[in-house]
């Protein structure tokens, strides 16, 4: 009986100490919410609940990057601040127009302007058109001469209020004179690759990274892929002169003979599923790299037909060389990315 009680006696704590941690206010404090904006100050951020307090003329900034060494904070007029630009062009392709496009919300990415250029070109009824289906790179002046990420967001890359963005063609693709392996032979201007003097696999990347944008490149098969004998993707860069299978890192490829994914990482073969279509003697293979705001995806195109995404949201810090995988002795490809990115759905 007194055994009872004593249990009875200690469920009664528990429920009462159960009682107490109901009973907590548990309190999660939100981070304040920013909107950013453009001004003489340059890109700043305000909170979000000045900009809605219609009674506030007066509102308090801070640079929209406060990691800089120049921070700025202060107060400024709300009619002197606003979300849209306006944005120059200069084309240096077909007949280098010139364009200017005004409200260019800030908040939008800077891919943008390229359909705006279409729009213009076709409402100007321009004969020697931009081709929206290209690739291209666009540089700032601003400062200094450098490359813009497309992908990112006219706030992000600090574009200007009257700035001027040079738009060029993107830079011809060939082959990496360093970064092969010696057995690789290169021809036509480094736009071709043999194999010579052993069976054993060995690679030869491109001359030139991705990293950011939109990104497609073709290689023809001038010999038949058979038995392992090519494989075609995207690698990162190692140092040494002499690149074989063991020296490339992270590898995210098609193996054309099985009709699999082939992705090499850490040294190891980390995926061998299946994927695309049988390939043959003449076949283009194309390869797309997209950079997104959730990660790298990687696809691949059989003569423009695209057979979907093989990898997906890597990591979007990865910069990516063109890679192929040489096997049999003579095994021969073609390099180019001088051609259209072919139409394609993502599902």
């Amino acid at each position: 009986m007194s055994n009872d009680k004593n249990n009875i006696k200690n469920n009664e704590k528990k429920n009462d100490n159960l009682q107490i941690v109901t009973q907590k206010t548990i309190i999660v404090s939100t981070a304040p919410e920013y909107e950013i904006f453009y001004s003489e100050y340059g890109y700043i951020k305000i909170l979000k609940e000045d900009i809605l307090n219609d009674s506030l003329k007066i509102l308090k900034f801070n640079s929209y990057n406060q990691s800089e060494k120049n921070n700025l904070n202060g107060f400024i007029n709300k009619n002197n601040i606003k979300s849209k630009i306006k944005v120059k062009i200069k084309l240096f392709l077909n007949d280098r127009n010139n364009y200017t496009f005004e409200n260019i919300d800030i908040n939008s990415d800077i891919n943008i302007l390229f359909q705006k250029i279409v729009e213009k070109e076709n409402e100007l009824k321009i004969t020697n058109k931009f081709n929206i289906n290209k690739q291209y790179r666009i540089f700032s002046c601003h400062c200094k001469v450098h490359q813009i990420n497309i992908n990112n967001k006219f706030y992000e890359e600090k574009i200007y209020e009257n700035e001027t963005l040079l738009i060029f063609n993107q830079k011809k693709l060939f082959f990496s004179e360093i970064l092969k392996n010696s057995n690789i032979i290169l021809q036509q201007n480094n736009s071709i690759a043999l194999k010579k003097n052993t069976d054993s696999h060995c690679y030869v990347l491109g001359d030139f990274y991705f990293e950011n944008g939109k990104n497609y490149f073709e290689i023809n098969l001038i010999t038949d892929p058979f038995e392992k004998s090519v494989l075609i993707g995207l690698a990162t860069k190692k140092e040494p002169k002499n690149v074989n299978i063991f020296d490339v890192k992270n590898f995210y490829g098609y193996l054309l003979s099985d009709c699999k994914k082939y992705s090499r990482q850490n040294y190891k073969v980390d995926s061998s599923e299946d994927y695309g279509e049988k390939v043959k003697l003449g076949d283009n293979i194309g390869v797309l790299c997209l950079y997104n705001d959730d990660g790298v995806d990687i696809g691949f195109f059989l003569n423009k037909k695209f057979l979907g995404l093989a990898y997906k949201k890597l990591s979007k810090d990865l910069i990516f060389y063109p890679a192929c995988l040489l096997g049999y002795c003579n095994s021969k490809i073609k390099i180019t990315n001088d051609v259209e990115i072919p139409h394609y759905e993502i599902k």
